[in-house]
């Protein structure tokens, strides 16, 4: 968002054009993202790719062409349930989204336009339900989403509360990511590379 894709989220004729050159010059092209295979996946497909991509800023490395996994760095089960505890103490309404390898997990689905991802303008959760019926495997990504206000909040809070056990990152102004703190597309790419 923002790099290969446009405003529209689409890949212009002439990105398109300059990257099939490059692919066919051997060049190989890896997708680096936040958002989980299921979202990029049409655009692996128009590229014709047939590298991994790597997604949820680096906790998941994925085979796309096999739909499997590489490597996946899951986010602790316990720290993802003290953090939501603390969240709802604070905004009983928060939402929370939970992506566990390519699937969508949650106890409320909001259809307001205001708060949604960009995987959930075209996808729906895989579950809703309670939280505890699925928060027994690791957790690929934890999403707190809200008001901007309490996102803000929790967003400074986060360090002094939580300290190194999570990584965080704010996309959006309603939208709080929260992954294991050992990852990035940095190196998540390296190791790509590496291999």
């Amino acid at each position: 968002d923002g790099t290969l894709l446009t405003s529209r989220k689409t890949i212009t004729p002439f990105t398109h054009a300059q990257l099939r050159a490059a692919i066919g010059a051997g060049v190989k092209v890896v997708l680096a993202t936040a958002r989980p295979p299921r979202s990029v996946r049409d655009y692996f497909l128009a590229l014709k790719l047939d590298t991994p991509t790597i997604n949820y800023n680096g906790a998941l490395i994925w085979d796309e062409p096999r739909r499997r996994i590489v490597e996946h760095v899951p986010l602790d089960v316990a720290v993802a349930k003290k953090i939501i505890a603390w969240g709802r103490k604070k905004y009983p309404e928060l939402l929370v989204s939970i992506e566990i390898l390519d699937k969508w997990y949650t106890d409320h689905y909001a259809e307001l336009p205001e708060f949604m991802t960009e995987t959930a303008r075209k996808f729906t959760p895989d579950f809703i339900g309670p939280l505890s019926a699925f928060m027994t495997v690791p957790i690929t990504k934890l999403m707190l989403i809200g008001d901007p206000k309490w996102i803000a909040d929790l967003e400074q809070a986060m360090p002094a509360k939580f300290g190194k056990k999570v990584a965080q990152t704010r996309s959006d102004p309603h939208l709080l990511q929260l992954m294991n703190p050992s990852i990035s597309k940095a190196r998540a790419l390296a190791e790509v590379a590496a291999k």
